[in-house]
């Protein structure tokens, strides 16, 4: 007979809907750390409700801003490999009498591509994305009051992950093919409240796909330690996946960064 556990497991995976809390300010998954097992979570629900009312817990004890996002069933799949990009590695599933922690591994397996030559293994940065959103929920949290307690820690931690990172730039070749001198190339930017450029960057293909609905860029792979070489004179710095975790790395900032972080 099955077990209780494994009964959970195949319940989450055959709902119909699922109810998942997103962060407003990253709009992407929110993400705890369990506190005895410091696995990396997210939350998933039953019903709409249910989510509501975590949204509301979280707010008033937090000031965590949630949404809820709802799934249908042939979107888990897709959904729950993603969270692998995330870092995230254990589900807490929130029915209306029972909640149950599931490791994402027995929901759905991990990729493994160790058997390819590094140079066609897809671009991943889970640990980037995963305290890149860290970081991001304290920043969103701390913001109404200027409340700081975590940020020195957490910032760190990103920083590091990002120095150590390669990431999609996006490029635009006008022609059919990239003239040796790089002349026909072009590199997009993007704008904040205030009108001031930045580069795009993106952690993995998911990423930049949500920046290239129209198919008009090429990704061209480059490593953080080296992203100084690529920056426009008009640009402020560069931003990390700007329709997701949307973080910005003032162009200032960036020589003290490789200075105080870069493997020696």
């Amino acid at each position: 007979m099955e077990n209780n556990f494994q009964i959970q497991v195949k319940k989450l995976q055959r709902l119909e809907q699922t109810y998942v809390a997103f962060s407003q300010g990253t709009r992407m998954p929110f993400i705890t750390c369990d506190e005895e097992s410091f696995n990396d979570q997210i939350w998933v629900f039953t019903t709409e409700e249910k989510a509501k009312e975590f949204g509301e817990k979280r707010r008033d004890e937090m000031k965590d801003i949630l949404m809820v996002v709802r799934l249908e069933n042939k979107q888990l799949l897709g959904f729950y490999s993603s969270l692998y990009l995330l870092g995230v590695n254990e589900i807490v599933f929130v029915e209306e009498e029972q909640t149950t922690k599931i490791l994402l591994e027995r929901l759905v397996k991990a990729p493994d591509y160790s058997n390819l030559p590094k140079e066609k293994q897809p671009l991943m940065n889970p640990q980037m994305q995963l305290t890149g959103l860290y970081f991001m929920q304290e920043l969103l949290r701390a913001m109404p009051n200027n409340e700081k307690p975590k940020l020195p820690e957490l910032e760190e931690e990103m920083v590091v992950n990002l120095i150590r990172s390669r990431f999609f730039m996006p490029i635009e070749v006008i022609g059919e093919k990239i003239l040796k001198d790089g002349s026909n190339i072009k590199i997009p930017c993007v704008k904040n409240k205030e009108d001031k450029m930045f580069q795009p960057i993106f952690t993995d293909y998911n990423e930049f796909q949500k920046f290239n609905k129209e198919g008009k860029f090429q990704a061209n792979i480059i490593e953080f330690v080296n992203i100084e070489k690529v920056l426009g004179q008009s640009v402020e710095g560069v931003v990390v996946n700007p329709q997701g975790m949307n973080t910005v790395i003032a162009k200032a900032m960036i020589p003290n960064l490789l200075n105080r972080f870069s493997k020696g």
